[in-house]
Formats: structure tokens, C-alpha cells, sequence
């Protein structure tokens, strides 16, 4: 007579492809915020393996004009730990703001249904990061000017609105100011003018998303000219102003003069703007206020506009 016995059915090796990752943050994450998401390695017959098996995972950011993958950007790496019981824990952190593809590998062999795209969001704005720049030193009396104010997290990536088409106006608020004067000892400060004399002779309007070029994409990146605001200014008397940018109600220090450059070259960039507020973060503590600077050399303007009388200009050069 044949005795019962127990059979111990085990699962098989782990199958790449039936293996599962799930949770949120496989597809969306913010700028630096820890994401996690789970792995659950399974065979060919859908058991639950056991754990210990060897797994990585890969972020590479994308190329949003070309698809391809950005060879001169490090690539992410989480960190993946054995629960044990057949699923992974992985989390990473990811401070640059795009479109990544996430890689799942088991001994090498891709699998958990990637690659996939992950898209990581900027963090909120921080205003010691915003920047300006456009037509600041000279304008024309009568004739618009155009002043571009770019918002950033406080990892420097342009404030993303997504989808861009349910924010036509942004989600900063954004307000021009044309002085006659500012106190001394308040140019700084939050209210209009520094609590000097504005002048109200002027047409002014903000929106939202349009570069120096007039269009809606940027070319260099293929992507909206995310959390960029251009100001419309027209100012109707020829006199010497002070004009003061400010963002959700705080005064923008760092304003650069590039206009006269290609459309393409009057962004300064975020290396000359992080210098830039690096050197009035100093200057703010110890109470003083940048007054000189050049308009070529990609450093910030000074502080006064001169609005020229266009119909003398041309009389003089008749």
C-alpha cells in the first residue's frame, strides 16, 4: 500500500515578464519628494516567489524633443529592498523636474511591464529663485516693452503646469510696478513702490507661457516655456523710472538686460541667475542694494529705466 505523504510544490525561477510593479509613483512623482513603489516577483505560472532575487531599478530622463535618453545626465538609481516574501520596496528621489523612463531588471533581463515613463513635477515656486529679464534699462515712450519673469522651484526647475491648457494664466501671481521713486530704505520692501510714487501713466499686461521668440514651445527643450510670464509695458511720459517685478507679492531683485540679443540668447540662465541671487542673498543681509552692473555681461541691471521721448529722438537725427 502506498502511504499518504505531503508534496511541497515550490515555486519556479522568477519570470521577468509575469513579475508585477505597481503604485503611483511608477508614472508620477514631484521634484524632491521620496517616491516608492513595489515590486512583487512571480514565476511563469503566476506563483509568488520566495524573495532574494537580484533586482535593479533605472530612471533615465528624456529627451522630449527626440525620445531618446539624455546621454549627459546622470542616471537615477533606486534603492530596492527584500521584504522577504517575494516583494521589493524601492524608493528614490529625483530633484530634476522632466520625463524619465524607468528600467525594472531582474539578473539584467528587463521586466514588471517597463520601461515605462515616469513624470516628475517641479516643487512649489520659490521666489529667491524667480528671475527677470527683457527691455529694462531703455524703453521708448509710447511703445511696449517686453519683460519676461521666470519662476522656479527651489531646485531650479521652471515651474511646470501640467496640463498647460488648464492654466492659461500660470499659478503665480505676477505684478509690475513703474516707479517715480522708492524709499531708500525700503527697496525691498512688499508694498508698491516701496511705499514711493508710482507712476500709473502706463499700459501694463501679464501672461502666461510665451518666450522671447513668440511662441508657445521652447525650442531648446521641446517643452512649454514652463512657469515663464511675459509683461507687456507702455510707459506714455519720457522720464527716469525705477521698475520693480514683484512675485506672490515679494520683490524680485535679479533683472537682466539681454534684449537686443537673438530671441534664443536673452535668457540669461540659470547659472548667471544663481549667481545672481546668491550675490543679493549677501548684499540683503547686510542691508545694502546693488547698484552697478553691465548690460552686456550677463549681470543684473540697474535700477533705473529711462523712457526716451521718441519724437525728439527722431527730430534729433533728422
Amino acid at each position: 500500500d502506498v502511504k499518504p505523504f505531503d508534496l511541497t510544490v515550490t515555486p519556479g525561477i522568477t519570470s521577468p515578464v509575469h513579475s508585477v510593479a505597481s503604485g503611483s509613483y511608477i508614472t508620477l512623482s514631484t521634484a524632491g519628494v521620496v517616491g516608492s513603489f513595489q515590486i512583487t516577483c512571480k514565476d511563469a505560472f503566476l506563483n509568488r516567489r520566495p524573495g532574494g532575487d537580484s533586482i535593479s531599478t533605472l530612471m533615465q530622463l528624456i529627451d522630449v524633443r527626440t525620445g531618446d535618453l539624455y546621454s549627459t545626465v546622470e542616471p537615477v538609481t533606486g534603492n530596492v529592498n527584500d521584504n522577504s516574501d517575494g516583494s521589493y520596496s524601492v524608493s528614490y528621489g529625483i530633484t530634476q523636474a522632466g520625463l524619465y523612463r524607468i528600467s525594472i531588471q531582474f539578473s539584467g533581463t528587463l521586466g514588471a511591464g517597463t520601461p515605462v515613463q515616469l513624470a516628475v513635477r517641479s516643487a512649489p515656486a520659490d521666489i529667491s529663485k524667480t528671475y527677470v529679464y527683457g527691455q529694462l534699462l531703455e524703453v521708448n515712450a509710447g511703445f511696449p516693452s517686453l519683460i519676461y519673469v521666470q519662476t522656479r522651484d527651489s531646485f531650479g526647475n521652471n515651474i511646470l503646469t501640467e496640463p498647460i491648457d488648464e492654466f492659461p494664466l500660470g499659478t503665480e501671481t505676477i505684478e509690475f510696478e513703474l516707479c517715480i521713486s522708492v524709499p531708500e530704505s525700503n527697496t525691498r520692501g512688499p508694498e508698491v513702490c516701496g511705499g514711493g510714487v508710482e507712476e500709473l501713466s502706463v499700459g501694463k499686461e501679464v501672461k502666461y507661457n510665451e518666450g522671447p521668440d513668440g511662441l508657445s514651445v521652447n525650442s531648446k527643450t521641446g517643452t512649454p516655456y514652463y512657469g515663464l510670464y511675459l509683461i507687456t509695458m507702455n510707459p506714455f511720459n519720457p522720464i527716469a523710472y525705477i521698475s520693480r517685478i514683484k512675485h506672490n507679492g515679494e520683490y524680485v531683485p535679479c533683472m537682466f538686460d539681454l534684449h537686443t540679443l537673438p530671441p534664443d540668447q536673452q535668457d540669461p540662465g540659470p547659472d548667471a541667475a544663481n549667481q545672481c541671487i546668491a550675490e543679493e542673498a549677501v548684499e540683503a543681509a547686510a542691508g545694502s542694494v546693488r547698484r552697478a552692473a553691465f548690460r552686456w555681461q550677463r549681470e543684473p541691471v540697474p535700477s533705473t529705466m529711462v523712457v526716451s521721448n521718441t519724437s525728439r529722438v527722431h527730430r534729433a537725427g533728422a
